[in-house]
This record gives C-alpha cells, structure tokens and sequence, in this order.
C-alpha cells in the first residue's frame, strides 16, 4: 500500500525536522507535485513554493512533537490517481491537535512509494492552545 507508507513516511520526516533532527527539504520537494496546492485548517491555501517556505520557517521550531497518523483510508483510485483521508495527531508538551486529511495523490513510480502529493486538505477535529 504504497500511499499509505508514503504518508506515514513524509509525516515521521515532518517530525524530525520540526524538531531539528533534519536539516534539508529534499525529501519533501521530491514527494511534492510541482502543482502541489495546500488548505489548512484555517482555511488558508498555499502553493508549492509556499507551502515549503512555510515547511522552512517551522524547522528546529520545537523541542518536543510527535506526529501520528491513524484511519487511513482509502476513498478513490484510478490508474493515474488516488485520493486517502486520514486523522494527523501532533503531540505537543502544551497539548494534542487533531487534524481531518485529505490527499490526492498522482500516482509517479519515479516518486517515493510511487506516489506524488498534489492536494492536501485539513480540517481540524480537536485543537489545543498549542499550534503546532
């Protein structure tokens, strides 16, 4: 289940470079499709190239995080696509964020796990004082 695994893979790197265990983007430029577009929480949207600059600003931002991922599912796939939801935990020292995601995959055998990131969608289910 290529997608899953590519979404458990970019959350751990996530993780380790908020925490400052990881210094370059690299991994995330390679899974990100070049028309990859973001909407979170909020309701603010982001493209690419502003979604890794605010990737960028958030490095070595935390001394304690840890992002879990759990119900992933699958809810549509066709040859070049696939579109998963799943639940995003950030444990956090001032308390847990739960997040509602949705992602659209383009399906690249050149990309990690065989999938490219192009949409992703959050929303929140619990928030604490502490974003993160």
């Amino acid at each position: 289940m290529g997608w899953q695994d590519e979404i458990i893979r970019l959350q751990d790197f996530l993780e380790a470079y908020y925490l400052g265990q990881e210094t370059s983007l690299s991994p995330v430029e390679q899974a990100l499709h070049p028309a990859f577009t973001y909407a979170g929480p909020n309701g603010e949207t982001a493209d690419r190239e502003t979604t890794l600059e605010m990737i960028r600003e958030g490095h070595d931002h935390t001394a304690q995080l840890r992002i879990v991922t759990s119900n992933h599912t699958l809810l549509h796939e066709t040859p070049e696509v696939i579109v998963a939801g799943y639940v995003e935990r950030h444990e956090l020292s001032g308390g847990d964020n739960e997040r509602l995601c949705t992602v659209i995959f383009v399906v690249d055998q050149q990309a990690p796990n065989g999938v490219r990131w192009l949409r992703t969608h959050e929303s929140w289910i619990r928030r604490s004082s502490d974003e993160g």
